[in-house]
């Protein structure tokens, strides 16, 4: 019964492992706009970048369901570091 118990643990830790995994995989990529060097010394390139036209907004950036509280976000970095913590005894690769 105790084998039994302690095995049924390891499953479902590993379970929950694949499952944090997947969500972290399926997380989308934010990709950042490369920032400008400005010189202060230089005069040109300020008047040029005041002559730029102006971007489109840029949608916002799609957030998972379970990533929109910053409650849920905690409890799954916390979840993490737990599996992360138990990676051998629940035979994580």
């Amino acid at each position: 019964m105790k084998r039994g118990t302690d095995l049924s643990g390891k499953m479902q830790g590993n379970l929950q492992a694949r499952e944090v995994l997947q969500m972290l995989q399926d997380y989308p990529i934010r990709e950042y706009p490369e920032e400008e060097i400005v010189d202060p010394k230089d005069k040109k390139k300020k008047d040029d970048k005041t002559k730029k036209k102006k971007r489109k907004k840029e949608p916002p950036f799609p957030l998972p369901d379970w990533a929109l509280e910053l409650d849920a976000v905690k409890r799954q970095i916390q979840l993490v570091t737990q599996l992360q913590k138990n990676a051998k005894e629940l035979e994580l690769d």
